[in-house]
């Protein structure tokens, strides 16, 4: 997963892989604006979940609610997702 996007005052940017040893992660950076100005920038890891098939279980961070959710983790924080559910109305 790469690329960007914007929600709300945030940036949210995927990196791509990043390795601790032999440990693969997706690294995301999250950056918070005010208009044109940077006002604070994080970045984290995201483990691979299930080892050699690069399966990663990421947060949802479509919403300033979710990604404010992440941002109370310190930088460069290694975190690693169990589980993610996602509930739609037809």
């Amino acid at each position: 997963m790469y690329g960007m996007k914007e929600i709300g005052k945030y940036n949210v940017d995927y990196e791509g892989l990043s390795y601790d040893g032999k440990i693969p992660y997706q690294m995301v950076i999250i950056a918070e604006f005010d208009g044109d100005k940077e006002l604070s920038r994080k970045r984290f890891y995201f483990r691979d979940n299930i080892g050699l098939n690069r399966f990663y279980i990421m947060p949802p961070l479509g919403t300033e609610e979710q990604i404010e959710d992440i941002l109370q983790y310190p930088d460069n924080s290694k975190i690693r997702v169990y589980n993610q559910m996602v509930i739609e109305r037809e």
